[in-house]
Protein backbone atom coordinates (compact mmCIF):
# COMPACT_ATOMS: atom_id res chain seq x y z
CA UNK A 1 0.00 0.00 0.00
CA UNK A 2 2.97 2.44 1.02
CA UNK A 3 4.57 1.93 -2.39
CA UNK A 4 1.36 2.20 -4.68
CA UNK A 5 0.73 5.96 -2.13
CA UNK A 6 4.93 7.22 -3.51
CA UNK A 7 4.13 6.17 -7.12
CA UNK A 8 0.96 8.14 -7.19
CA UNK A 9 2.02 10.54 -5.58
CA UNK A 10 4.91 11.13 -7.33
CA UNK A 11 2.73 10.86 -10.82
CA UNK A 12 0.23 14.09 -9.22
CA UNK A 13 3.74 15.66 -9.24
CA UNK A 14 5.06 15.00 -12.35
CA UNK A 15 1.17 16.25 -13.75
CA UNK A 16 1.29 19.10 -11.74
CA UNK A 17 4.45 20.53 -13.02
CA UNK A 18 3.81 20.01 -16.47
CA UNK A 19 0.48 22.16 -16.35
CA UNK A 20 3.13 24.81 -14.68
CA UNK A 21 5.49 25.15 -17.57
CA UNK A 22 2.49 24.54 -20.03
CA UNK A 23 0.36 27.57 -18.47
CA UNK A 24 3.90 29.36 -17.96
CA UNK A 25 4.60 29.14 -21.68
CA UNK A 26 1.17 29.70 -22.90
CA UNK A 27 1.21 33.20 -21.36
CA UNK A 28 4.21 34.41 -23.49
CA UNK A 29 2.45 36.13 -26.67
CA UNK A 30 5.63 36.08 -28.70
CA UNK A 31 8.48 33.49 -28.29
CA UNK A 32 11.15 35.12 -27.10
CA UNK A 33 15.16 33.54 -27.20
CA UNK A 34 17.90 33.39 -24.72
CA UNK A 35 20.88 34.92 -26.11
CA UNK A 36 22.59 32.56 -25.23
CA UNK A 37 20.98 29.77 -27.03
CA UNK A 38 21.41 30.66 -30.23
CA UNK A 39 23.94 29.41 -32.13
CA UNK A 40 22.72 29.50 -35.87
CA UNK A 41 21.06 32.79 -36.61
CA UNK A 42 17.72 32.95 -37.87
CA UNK A 43 17.26 34.37 -41.09
CA UNK A 44 14.82 37.19 -42.17
CA UNK A 45 13.95 36.52 -45.69
CA UNK A 46 14.31 39.18 -48.25
CA UNK A 47 10.71 40.60 -49.07
CA UNK A 48 9.58 43.26 -51.77
CA UNK A 49 8.77 46.36 -48.72
CA UNK A 50 12.74 46.00 -48.02
CA UNK A 51 14.24 45.62 -52.17
CA UNK A 52 13.18 46.70 -55.04
CA UNK A 53 15.86 45.88 -57.75
CA UNK A 54 14.74 48.70 -60.65
CA UNK A 55 14.74 50.80 -57.63
CA UNK A 56 17.84 49.98 -55.64
CA UNK A 57 20.06 50.43 -58.65
CA UNK A 58 18.23 53.45 -60.16
CA UNK A 59 19.05 54.88 -56.58
CA UNK A 60 22.75 53.56 -56.51
CA UNK A 61 22.77 55.43 -60.01
CA UNK A 62 21.49 58.86 -59.10
CA UNK A 63 24.53 59.14 -56.32
CA UNK A 64 27.38 58.57 -59.00
CA UNK A 65 28.48 62.70 -58.71
CA UNK A 66 28.66 62.05 -54.31
CA UNK A 67 31.83 62.75 -52.83
CA UNK A 68 32.34 60.02 -49.88
CA UNK A 69 33.15 61.68 -46.40
CA UNK A 70 35.60 59.96 -43.63
CA UNK A 71 34.18 62.15 -40.59
CA UNK A 72 30.18 61.32 -40.69
CA UNK A 73 29.29 60.21 -37.15
CA UNK A 74 25.35 59.09 -37.92
CA UNK A 75 22.80 59.47 -40.56
CA UNK A 76 18.65 59.96 -40.42
CA UNK A 77 17.38 58.35 -43.69
CA UNK A 78 13.87 57.38 -44.85
CA UNK A 79 12.75 53.74 -44.96
CA UNK A 80 10.21 54.35 -47.70
CA UNK A 81 11.16 52.70 -50.58
CA UNK A 82 9.83 55.62 -53.09
CA UNK A 83 12.90 57.94 -51.56
CA UNK A 84 15.49 55.40 -52.23
CA UNK A 85 17.99 57.87 -53.93
CA UNK A 86 17.72 60.05 -50.64
CA UNK A 87 19.03 56.59 -48.54
CA UNK A 88 21.67 55.90 -51.27
CA UNK A 89 22.94 59.29 -51.22
CA UNK A 90 23.17 59.08 -47.18
CA UNK A 91 24.82 55.74 -47.49
CA UNK A 92 27.31 56.93 -50.09
CA UNK A 93 28.33 59.97 -47.92
CA UNK A 94 29.20 58.06 -44.99
CA UNK A 95 30.49 55.30 -47.07
CA UNK A 96 33.87 57.48 -46.66
CA UNK A 97 35.20 55.25 -43.47
CA UNK A 98 34.86 51.10 -43.47
CA UNK A 99 32.70 51.04 -40.60
CA UNK A 100 32.50 47.31 -38.75
CA UNK A 101 29.33 48.22 -36.69
CA UNK A 102 26.25 49.78 -37.71
CA UNK A 103 23.68 50.56 -35.27
CA UNK A 104 20.31 50.97 -37.10
CA UNK A 105 17.32 52.55 -34.81
CA UNK A 106 13.83 53.10 -36.41
CA UNK A 107 10.02 52.68 -35.00
CA UNK A 108 8.54 49.37 -34.45
CA UNK A 109 5.64 49.66 -36.81
CA UNK A 110 3.61 47.17 -35.30
CA UNK A 111 4.67 47.36 -31.72
CA UNK A 112 5.29 43.68 -31.80
CA UNK A 113 6.61 42.36 -28.54
CA UNK A 114 6.17 44.07 -25.13
CA UNK A 115 10.11 45.20 -25.23
CA UNK A 116 9.68 49.15 -25.31
CA UNK A 117 13.36 49.09 -26.81
CA UNK A 118 13.21 45.99 -29.25
CA UNK A 119 16.34 44.11 -30.52
CA UNK A 120 17.11 40.65 -32.33
CA UNK A 121 20.04 38.08 -32.71
CA UNK A 122 19.27 37.35 -36.99
CA UNK A 123 20.46 37.72 -39.90
CA UNK A 124 18.77 39.58 -43.13
CA UNK A 125 19.03 38.36 -46.71
CA UNK A 126 20.28 40.66 -49.19
CA UNK A 127 21.35 40.30 -52.82
CA UNK A 128 24.94 39.95 -51.88
CA UNK A 129 24.62 37.69 -48.74
CA UNK A 130 23.52 38.04 -45.35
CA UNK A 131 23.53 41.09 -43.17
CA UNK A 132 24.74 39.34 -39.44
CA UNK A 133 24.26 41.32 -36.22
CA UNK A 134 26.94 42.23 -33.95
CA UNK A 135 26.56 38.96 -31.73
CA UNK A 136 28.21 40.80 -28.90
CA UNK A 137 26.67 43.98 -28.85
CA UNK A 138 23.13 42.65 -29.11
CA UNK A 139 24.07 40.54 -26.03
CA UNK A 140 25.59 42.96 -24.25
CA UNK A 141 22.33 45.37 -24.80
CA UNK A 142 19.78 42.61 -23.80
CA UNK A 143 21.95 42.29 -20.36
CA UNK A 144 22.10 45.88 -19.43
CA UNK A 145 18.32 46.41 -20.59
CA UNK A 146 16.83 43.19 -19.04
CA UNK A 147 15.28 41.70 -21.80
CA UNK A 148 15.03 39.04 -24.33
CA UNK A 149 15.47 38.77 -28.07
CA UNK A 150 12.60 39.16 -30.01
CA UNK A 151 13.03 37.51 -33.68
CA UNK A 152 9.12 37.92 -34.67
CA UNK A 153 9.11 41.77 -34.18
CA UNK A 154 12.13 42.01 -37.07
CA UNK A 155 10.69 39.42 -39.62
CA UNK A 156 8.85 42.31 -41.41
CA UNK A 157 9.58 45.45 -40.00
CA UNK A 158 10.88 47.68 -43.03
CA UNK A 159 12.04 50.32 -40.85
CA UNK A 160 15.40 47.80 -40.37
CA UNK A 161 14.53 45.33 -43.43
CA UNK A 162 14.94 48.31 -46.18
CA UNK A 163 18.21 49.22 -44.37
CA UNK A 164 20.14 45.86 -45.04
CA UNK A 165 20.25 45.71 -48.89
CA UNK A 166 21.95 49.35 -48.61
CA UNK A 167 24.17 48.31 -46.05
CA UNK A 168 25.24 45.51 -47.10
CA UNK A 169 26.14 47.32 -50.84
CA UNK A 170 28.15 49.87 -49.05
CA UNK A 171 29.53 48.07 -45.95
CA UNK A 172 29.53 44.58 -47.32
CA UNK A 173 31.74 43.53 -44.01
CA UNK A 174 29.72 45.28 -41.27
CA UNK A 175 27.67 43.89 -38.76
CA UNK A 176 24.30 45.24 -37.10
CA UNK A 177 22.73 46.11 -33.58
CA UNK A 178 19.13 46.55 -34.62
CA UNK A 179 16.84 48.64 -32.33
CA UNK A 180 13.09 48.94 -33.09
CA UNK A 181 11.23 51.33 -30.64
CA UNK A 182 7.40 50.66 -29.94
CA UNK A 183 4.75 54.10 -29.30
CA UNK A 184 4.68 54.03 -26.13
CA UNK A 185 8.33 55.10 -25.99
CA UNK A 186 9.07 58.19 -24.19
CA UNK A 187 12.24 60.37 -23.64
CA UNK A 188 13.69 58.73 -20.75
CA UNK A 189 13.43 55.82 -22.91
CA UNK A 190 15.51 57.86 -26.00
CA UNK A 191 17.97 59.18 -22.77
CA UNK A 192 18.64 55.27 -21.51
CA UNK A 193 19.26 54.26 -25.18
CA UNK A 194 21.90 57.62 -25.61
CA UNK A 195 23.44 57.13 -22.38
CA UNK A 196 23.81 52.95 -23.38
CA UNK A 197 24.96 53.66 -27.22
CA UNK A 198 27.62 56.74 -25.76
CA UNK A 199 29.37 54.33 -23.70
CA UNK A 200 28.77 51.04 -25.50
CA UNK A 201 29.67 52.31 -29.21
CA UNK A 202 33.11 50.65 -30.62
CA UNK A 203 35.10 52.89 -32.61
CA UNK A 204 34.37 52.73 -36.77
CA UNK A 205 30.76 52.95 -36.16
CA UNK A 206 27.58 54.37 -37.48
CA UNK A 207 24.02 55.42 -36.37
CA UNK A 208 21.86 54.96 -38.80
CA UNK A 209 18.23 56.91 -37.64
CA UNK A 210 15.43 55.14 -40.31
CA UNK A 211 12.18 57.17 -40.17
CA UNK A 212 9.69 58.78 -42.66
CA UNK A 213 8.47 62.47 -41.11
CA UNK A 214 4.36 63.63 -41.85
CA UNK A 215 2.26 60.97 -42.89
CA UNK A 216 -1.26 61.04 -44.19
CA UNK A 217 -1.42 64.81 -44.90
CA UNK A 218 -1.98 66.65 -48.19
CA UNK A 219 1.07 68.67 -49.78
CA UNK A 220 0.14 71.89 -47.83
CA UNK A 221 -0.26 70.30 -44.41
CA UNK A 222 2.67 68.57 -44.87
CA UNK A 223 5.08 71.20 -45.25
CA UNK A 224 4.02 73.57 -43.13
CA UNK A 225 4.43 70.45 -40.33
CA UNK A 226 8.11 70.03 -41.47
CA UNK A 227 8.68 73.93 -41.51
CA UNK A 228 8.36 73.20 -37.21
CA UNK A 229 10.23 70.09 -37.35
CA UNK A 230 13.32 72.10 -39.18
CA UNK A 231 13.06 74.33 -36.64
CA UNK A 232 12.90 71.98 -33.31
CA UNK A 233 15.80 69.99 -34.96
CA UNK A 234 17.79 72.87 -35.25
CA UNK A 235 17.09 73.87 -31.78
CA UNK A 236 17.98 70.67 -30.77
CA UNK A 237 14.66 70.76 -28.88
CA UNK A 238 14.04 67.09 -27.85
CA UNK A 239 11.68 67.90 -25.06
CA UNK A 240 8.98 68.98 -28.40
CA UNK A 241 9.95 66.45 -30.87
CA UNK A 242 9.49 63.18 -28.37
CA UNK A 243 5.74 64.82 -27.94
CA UNK A 244 4.90 64.50 -31.64
CA UNK A 245 2.85 62.00 -33.44
CA UNK A 246 2.61 60.97 -37.54
CA UNK A 247 1.29 64.32 -38.65
CA UNK A 248 5.34 65.16 -37.90
CA UNK A 249 7.51 61.84 -37.52
CA UNK A 250 6.80 58.22 -37.24
CA UNK A 251 9.55 57.64 -34.64
CA UNK A 252 10.24 60.91 -32.43
CA UNK A 253 12.30 58.94 -30.13
CA UNK A 254 14.76 57.47 -32.64
CA UNK A 255 15.28 60.98 -33.61
CA UNK A 256 15.22 62.59 -30.08
CA UNK A 257 17.96 59.62 -29.04
CA UNK A 258 20.46 61.15 -31.84
CA UNK A 259 19.97 64.21 -30.87
CA UNK A 260 21.03 63.55 -27.55
CA UNK A 261 24.12 61.44 -28.33
CA UNK A 262 24.65 64.46 -30.65
CA UNK A 263 24.78 66.75 -27.30
CA UNK A 264 26.97 64.16 -25.95
CA UNK A 265 29.56 63.75 -28.46
CA UNK A 266 29.80 67.64 -29.43
CA UNK A 267 28.45 66.40 -33.32
CA UNK A 268 27.14 68.87 -35.92
CA UNK A 269 23.90 68.47 -37.69
CA UNK A 270 23.27 68.96 -41.88
CA UNK A 271 20.54 68.85 -43.48
CA UNK A 272 21.02 67.07 -46.85
CA UNK A 273 17.77 66.05 -48.12
CA UNK A 274 14.12 67.36 -47.69
CA UNK A 275 11.24 66.00 -49.92
CA UNK A 276 7.44 65.04 -50.04
CA UNK A 277 6.58 61.47 -51.50
CA UNK A 278 4.42 63.75 -53.81
CA UNK A 279 7.72 64.40 -55.38
CA UNK A 280 8.40 60.81 -55.98
CA UNK A 281 4.84 59.81 -57.65
CA UNK A 282 3.89 59.95 -61.00
CA UNK A 283 0.03 60.01 -59.66
CA UNK A 284 -0.08 62.72 -57.12
CA UNK A 285 -1.61 61.45 -54.15
CA UNK A 286 -3.81 63.49 -51.41
CA UNK A 287 -2.11 61.55 -48.84
CA UNK A 288 1.76 62.22 -48.58
CA UNK A 289 4.62 60.96 -46.33
CA UNK A 290 7.56 63.62 -46.41
CA UNK A 291 11.20 62.64 -45.61
CA UNK A 292 14.58 64.15 -44.36
CA UNK A 293 18.02 63.23 -44.57
CA UNK A 294 20.23 64.78 -41.86
CA UNK A 295 24.01 63.79 -41.38
CA UNK A 296 25.81 64.30 -37.83
CA UNK A 297 29.80 64.75 -38.02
Amino acid sequence: MKVKFIIFATVIVVIAVSICLVSKSSSKKYEMVSPISVSVLPEIKLKPMFYEENNFFSSIEKTKNIKVEKNIQAIVVPHHLLAGEYIAGLFKRASGENFSTIVVIGPNHENISQEILATTLASWQTPWGEVETDRGLVNNFLADFGEQTVFEAFQNEHSVGAMAPFIKYYFPEAKIVPVIINSYANIQDANKLSIWLNKNLPEHSLIVVSTDFSHYLDRVEADQNDLETQQWIGERNTEMIARLNNDYIDSPISLVTILLLAQKRNWQIEEIYHGNSFDFSLIKPSETTSYFGLVFR
